[in-house]
């Protein structure tokens, strides 16, 4: 944990808040898993959180993308193939230098990144515009406070 990273003592709305998040990560972990295997064809588990990584940062790195999967490297070259043999996506050395590889969406992975939202939409039906909104305030702000804090 990084170092200055503050701690403050634990209100009630806070354990609630953290217990409902937990409650959400795991039925959001569940039906990330319950999508990739809908839609994997030859074993290709992990493929919407490769997708959802590269709608966030395309044109990423093969070491940028590893580390964002927090899984081995050997583990992540070998779900990375079996996307690049789905035309999912694709792989190019990067021009400066030819020990980066560079990976993108190809036109199918864009499709089927477009297919992951949809699933993924749903989850959201029940919230009015405006919800969806505070919604979209309130995700920005907790993904700054993690990366302020233990991101650095």
């Amino acid at each position: 944990m990084a170092e200055n990273v503050q701690t403050r003592s634990v209100t009630p709305v806070d354990e609630a808040i953290i217990d409902e998040f937990t409650r959400f990560s795991m039925y959001m972990a569940d039906a990330q898993r319950r999508y990739d295997e809908r839609t994997m064809t030859s074993g290709t588990r992990g493929q919407g959180k490769v997708l959802g990584i590269l709608a966030t940062s395309p044109h990423i790195t093969q070491k940028q993308l590893v580390s964002q999967l927090h899984i081995r490297a050997a583990s992540a070259s070998e779900l990375i193939s079996k996307l690049e043999q789905k035309k999912l996506i694709s792989r190019s050395r990067s021009s400066r230098d030819r020990r980066v590889v560079n990976i993108d969406l190809t036109p199918t992975g864009r499709a089927e990144l477009r297919r992951y939202r949809e699933f993924f939409a749903g989850v959201l039906v029940d919230l009015t515009e405006e919800e969806r909104l505070g919604f979209k305030a309130v995700i920005r702000k907790l993904v700054s406070s993690v990366k302020s804090q233990y991101l650095l």
